[in-house]
């Protein structure tokens, strides 16, 4: 890894970072602040979900269990949708920018040019797009955590939000790797951000169709997202802890492919 390089990548992606960091925040800030009114009209509220098919609630999560707690209630609010929106978003552009926005407009060249490997390179991205990643959940967990302090009404479950946390950075590092993988492997930006794109929008919409539809339960079994079961981690039916392994091994196993592949393969500079 290239310290010099990693700072010099950080201050001229501080912008996106912070904004990304400050902007899913506020966001999970304004829905814990909600909380208490949602909680003061709970009865109401679940009788109106009993009006929706039973068929949405699932593919949502949500249950009459749901806004009996502040981590159930972020875990349908924000982590179910917006947060995988927002952080997928994130993800899959800054993974592109690192790389593949370099080899296709030619800037790779002048890395290359100077004294530093392909490896030191492609590791030094690697983990600028880490430690961005890691800003926004330490930001979401540290908002959402001291959000919750100032309620009248309403208690956070610490250890099933910690894991809400760990899990949706694990499950966006798993998903960084494959995204770094076609970053490192395209010479055109445009198909690594179809590539990276296209594949993690087909495991959302499996995951979705399937817990929608009966017809479609085989396709949860192609996603990643069915492992991040945000509203059973909430509820405390299941933990974290067996999927953060397998996030994990995928993330690793394709960073470590990128960089070997990268590594050996002709770049056209």
């Amino acid at each position: 890894m290239s310290w010099t390089l990693y700072k010099t990548m950080m201050k001229k992606n501080r912008g996106g970072i912070i904004g990304y960091s400050v902007g899913t925040s506020l966001f999970l800030l304004m829905i814990v602040q909600i909380y208490p009114m949602v909680l003061e009209n709970e009865e109401a509220m679940n009788q109106m979900l009993k009006a929706y098919p039973e068929a949405l609630l699932s593919a949502f999560g949500m249950n009459e269990n749901t806004l009996s707690a502040l981590e159930g209630f972020l875990s349908v609010q924000y982590f179910s949708l917006m947060f995988l929106i927002i952080v997928a978003i994130f993800t899959i552009l800054m993974t592109t920018k690192l790389i593949a926005r370099l080899v296709d407009t030619g800037s790779m060249a002048y890395l290359l040019s100077v004294p530093t490997s392909r490896v030191k390179i492609i590791t030094t991205m690697i983990f600028v797009f880490l430690t961005g990643l890691a800003c926004i959940l330490v930001s979401n967990f540290l908002v959402g955590y001291f959000g919750a302090f100032t309620l009248e009404k309403g208690d956070l479950d610490i250890n099933r939000y910690f894991q809400l946390n760990a899990g949706g950075f694990l499950l966006f590092y798993a998903i960084g790797g494959y995204s770094i993988l076609f970053s490192a492997i395209c010479n055109d930006e445009k198909r690594a951000l179809a590539l990276s794109g296209g594949i993690t929008l087909f495991f959302y919409m499996a995951n979705f169709l399937g817990n929608l539809n009966e017809s479609f339960d085989v396709l949860k079994s192609f996603s990643l997202f069915t492992l991040f079961d945000s509203a059973s981690i909430a509820s405390g039916e299941k933990d974290i802890w067996m999927p953060a392994l397998i996030f994990f091994l995928i993330g690793t196993a394709c960073y470590g492919l990128a960089i070997y592949l990268f590594k050996r393969r002709n770049l056209p500079l």
